[in-house]
C-alpha cells in the first residue's frame, strides 16, 4: 500500500515528518493595520516588469437602431480619415455621423435632397 505516493521516494520519513509539520500549521491572521489598498498599488506597480491594469470604460447602450443593412464602400484615404475625424469629434459611431451629415444635406427619407443648389 502507497502512502499517498511517497513510497518510492529514497526518505521517506523526511517526507511524513514534512506533511505532519505542513498539518500542524496555523493561518496567521492578518492585522487590521495592514497597508492600504493605495499603498498596495503602490508597491506593486514599482515592481519590474508590472502592466498597470486600466479599468474597462462603461459600456453606455444604444438605443435600438430597427431594421439594419451593411453598408461597403471603398473610399480614398483621405476621405476616410475625414469621416473618421469627424466622427470622433462627434462622439458618434459612424453610423449615426452618416446619419447626421444626411440631415445636414437635407436628403429625405427616401433619399432625395430636398434642397436644390
Amino acid at each position: 500500500m502507497s502512502r499517498l505516493g511517497f513510497s518510492n521516494l529514497k526518505d521517506s520519513r523526511a517526507v511524513a515528518d514534512t506533511l505532519k509539520k505542513a498539518a500542524e500549521m496555523q493561518p496567521t491572521p492578518l492585522s487590521d493595520e495592514g497597508p492600504s489598498t493605495a499603498e498596495v498599488a503602490r508597491i506593486v506597480s514599482e515592481q519590474p516588469g508590472v502592466i498597470p491594469q486600466v479599468s474597462p470604460a462603461l459600456v453606455t447602450k444604444r438605443k435600438k437602431k430597427g431594421i439594419t443593412n451593411p453598408l461597403n464602400m471603398r473610399v480614398r484615404v483621405a476621405t476616410f480619415n475625414r469621416f473618421v475625424r469627424l466622427s470622433q469629434e462627434l462622439g458618434k459611431p459612424y453610423d449615426e455621423t452618416l446619419e447626421e451629415l444626411m440631415e445636414l444635406a437635407e436628403v429625405d427619407e427616401m433619399g432625395h435632397m430636398t434642397r436644390r443648389a
